[in-house]
């Protein structure tokens, strides 16, 4: 529908109704990718992983929904699509540093750590990696779980209303032309 009708589109279904549909489109789309990654392929090769299959699931939902409701804000400001998937390109690497798993966290300066929360991968990677690979329950990992549930509840928020705001201009500059 954004293809074909753009904001207009979404605008005519809801903003709410437009975002809260994709993100559960990323959702089923992301999570067989991530039963593979986190669930089959440890297995396959030997690695170790958690039999808590329940608790990995609860930590996949709202880093996957996090992540939608995040591309979903930020590409309601840019013009091409394929500028968000740049932008988030150019920001991996950084963000992969500062989760605290290929740097150690102790030598990350602490505003640097506490602004990398706004990030899902930093809590989905650390509660992830200690679910699947050290075993911890759900209630070891319960501030990144609700970190993450936070961060889409917020991004979801933000979404909703950037994609209301960009759908209302398109309005407007449809009239004036």
């Amino acid at each position: 529908a954004f293809e074909q009708g753009g904001q207009g589109a979404r605008r005519r279904r809801g903003a709410a109704a437009a975002v809260l549909g994709q993100g559960l489109a990323h959702l089923l789309l992301a999570l067989p990718g991530a039963v593979l990654f986190l669930v089959v392929l440890p297995r396959v090769y030997g690695f170790s992983a958690t039999m808590r299959l329940g608790d990995l699931l609860a930590m996949l939902l709202p880093f996957i929904l996090s992540v939608s409701f995040l591309g979903q804000f930020v590409s309601t400001w840019l013009r091409r699509r394929e500028t968000a998937v740049l932008l988030f390109i150019a920001l991996s690497l950084p963000l992969f540093f500062l989760v605290g798993v290929a740097w150690p966290v102790e030598a990350i300066p602490p505003l640097l750590r506490t602004a990398s929360f706004i990030f899902p991968s930093t809590s989905a990677i650390d509660g992830l990696v200690r679910v699947n690979q050290m075993d911890a329950a759900l209630a070891d990992v319960f501030s990144d779980w609700g970190r993450l549930w936070g961060l889409a509840i917020a991004y979801g928020v933000l979404a909703v209303v950037a994609t209301h705001i960009a759908g209302r201009e398109e309005a407007i500059d449809g009239r004036a032309a």
